[in-house]
């Protein structure tokens, strides 16, 4: 990706553009803390409250296939999103797919379960699920366009790092909102304490659109728009002119997205199920790794775009698949409790975690096809949206 302005592009000035990543980045972290709230409550409680009447085991499995259900609506999502992102703008897109998680994930916490309404209960559960997805899908390519066509030359990928940066400190936010309430004894947190992350996600989302809605609309799209350049067809434009790039993109994401999530959900309930670790002990593991993935996600502070990007994403991707983390292929013989409170076990985790967020960090880059403004969006939500259909 070329590094030279879009022609009429007005980076404003550079209060507007800290308010832009601000904001980029305060709502990625909100619809983020939603969009994992699911996964640890799928991998800790769900299968309880919603699959009783199955083996512990199968209800797991269960709760698991209800996680996967956003993966499905979410290229959905990204579609729908960046269409009318490219032909209406990115802002309102951004502020809809904000009020479509914020609505979905309260309504979680209000859900009845299995004991009180029977199998409407995890149909429902489903439903609200696909919502997230679908919501999410327009959140990551409108949240980083904004934040790189208000960006100045030169700092454009630094600009899409910030937004994300929202991924894993939304990952933090959600592990200790759910590692305060896990403190509550099991009978209160199965009972309603679980429900309080879900209902405090209304309170984020009504911060998140104050902020967004203070954010003017991407002067590379109100150029396009004022010059009556906008596509009617804007996702068929960018695979019909940028196949390839589209195709990298994806291929680019694949390996990293299935790593951070086989960490972010499969390993809590693993460590709590078969190691017997407390909740709150996995859960704060999980949010200092969080941490150190927004440490490490801006920095180095300048990352080569264009044909660089994989020489700075690559040694990333492959030094967090050679981590030597417990995964699926380990669990085949017991690992003492002891060995999680370990120094290199938390010298695996953090060098995930770091891997991981080297990628992020030049990923906005590599993920932007170079589309034309007026197609842009669409482009860059198919690229990452055909890879979280799959296990992210």
């Amino acid at each position: 990706m070329t590094q030279n302005a879009t022609p009429g592009m007005d980076v404003g000035t550079a209060r507007m553009r800290r308010r832009v990543v601000r904001a980029s980045f305060i709502g990625t972290a909100i619809e983020w803390y939603d969009f994992y709230l699911y996964g640890t409550a799928a991998a800790l409680i769900f299968n309880q409250l919603f699959f009783p009447s199955f083996d512990p085991a199968v209800g797991t499995i269960a709760a698991f296939g209800t996680f996967a259900a956003g993966f499905l609506a979410r290229p959905i999502g990204g579609v729908v999103f960046g269409h009318f992102g490219d032909r209406l703008g990115r802002k309102k897109m951004l502020i809809w797919s904000l009020v479509g998680m914020g609505v979905a994930t309260t309504l979680i916490g209000l859900l009845p379960t299995y004991g009180q309404i029977g199998v409407a209960a995890p149909i429902l559960l489903i439903v609200l699920r696909l919502l997230q997805g679908f919501a999410v899908g327009g959140e990551w390519g409108g949240a980083v366009l904004m934040s790189v066509e208000h960006a100045e030359k030169g700092r454009r990928g630094l600009a899409g790092s910030w937004t994300q940066t929202g991924s894993p400190a939304g990952l933090v936010l959600s592990t200790l909102a759910f590692g305060l309430v896990s403190l509550l004894p099991s009978e209160q947190f199965t009972s309603w304490g679980w429900r309080l992350p879900f209902l405090f996600s209304a309170v984020l989302v009504v911060v998140g659109l104050f902020i967004r809605l203070r954010v003017v609309e991407s002067p590379a799209f109100t150029a396009v728009e004022k010059a009556g350049r906008t596509s009617s067809m804007p996702l068929l434009d960018a695979i019909r002119r940028h196949p390839l790039n589209i195709l990298l993109a994806i291929a680019t994401c694949l390996a990293p997205f299935v790593n951070f999530y086989l960490f972010a959900t499969f390993m809590l309930t693993y460590a709590t199920t078969e190691l017997g670790i407390e909740r709150p002990v996995v859960l704060t593991i999980v949010a200092i790794a969080g941490t150190i993935a927004i440490v490490t996600t801006p920095v180095p502070r300048r990352c080569p775009t264009g044909s660089a990007v994989a020489r700075c994403s690559s040694p990333a991707r492959c030094s967090s698949r050679s981590t030597p983390t417990r995964s699926s292929s380990s669990t085949r013989r017991p690992i003492p409790p002891s060995s999680w409170a370990s120094p290199p076990s938390w010298a695996s985790r953090s060098s995930t975690r770091s891997c991981t967020g080297r990628w992020r960090r030049s990923s906005p880059s590599s993920s932007r096809p170079r589309s034309a403004t007026a197609a842009r969006r669409s482009g860059t939500r198919s690229a990452a949206s055909s890879v979280a259909g799959s296990p992210r």
